[in-house]
């Protein structure tokens, strides 16, 4: 039987941020993927000024683009199983911490924790994954929605264990050496005479002992 393993983030594109190289790695070595996407990610920054207009405050309509960018980058990882949870739509981007966006209706970071932990119990439930992937209680950098994609990972295998548990539940993290490493080539590429970032700017870093599995792509 194949390994199965599976990843919740909160918006499109995080999963190919903090797991791309993770998820590629699985389905080449013949695991089976599913990634649940809590948010279509509608509060996101717009940069290029060719897309302005999807902004929430002018079309909002840069939900269902995100999500078009998602099944590329799902088609792109090889992984064939992705799922929305609740449903296209059913829960919102809430912004950045402290913003209004926070307590509209449907936002994310308002969800009853059982609520959702119910939908992504039934995924677990559906799929039986070896592994569950997912951010640390601290969201990496503290967006309410990763934070809260922490909340209804942990809860939703709570939930899900009278019918199946989950073996290992593991949190996005980055080694300090590898970070520290990284920096300075990206200091280096940049002619720049200070580091471009203090280690600490970056979310998620931790250190080497702390660190169980560790993923290498091909940089």
């Amino acid at each position: 039987m194949s390994p199965r393993l599976l990843l919740v983030h909160a918006h499109p594109d995080d999963e190919s941020i903090g797991n791309g190289v993770t998820m590629a790695a699985a389905v080449a070595a013949g695991a089976r993927v599913t990634l649940v996407t809590c948010t279509l990610g509608e509060e996101g920054e717009v940069i290029p000024p060719g897309q302005a207009h999807l902004a929430a405050d002018r079309e909002d309509a840069l939900g269902p683009y995100r999500e078009r960018e998602l099944t590329a980058a799902m088609r792109a990882l090889g992984v064939r199983d992705h799922r929305l949870l609740g449903g296209a739509g059913r829960w919102r981007d809430s912004g950045m911490m402290g913003l209004a966006t926070n307590r509209a209706p449907n936002a994310f970071w308002g969800a009853d924790p059982d609520l959702a932990g119910r939908q992504l119990a039934d995924i677990i439930e559906d799929v039986r994954p070896h592994v569950l992937i997912t951010y640390d209680p601290q969201g990496g950098y503290g967006h309410p929605d990763h934070i809260q994609a922490h909340r209804v990972a942990l809860r939703g295998a709570e939930l899900a264990a009278p019918r199946h548990r989950i073996a290992r539940v593991l949190y996005n993290c980055l080694p300090a050496t590898e970070a520290g490493r990284r920096l300075s080539a990206l200091t280096d590429s940049a002619g720049a005479a200070e580091p471009v970032a203090a280690l600490g700017d970056l979310p998620g870093v931790v250190p080497d002992a702390s660190v169980a599995v560790t993923v290498r792509g091909t940089a």
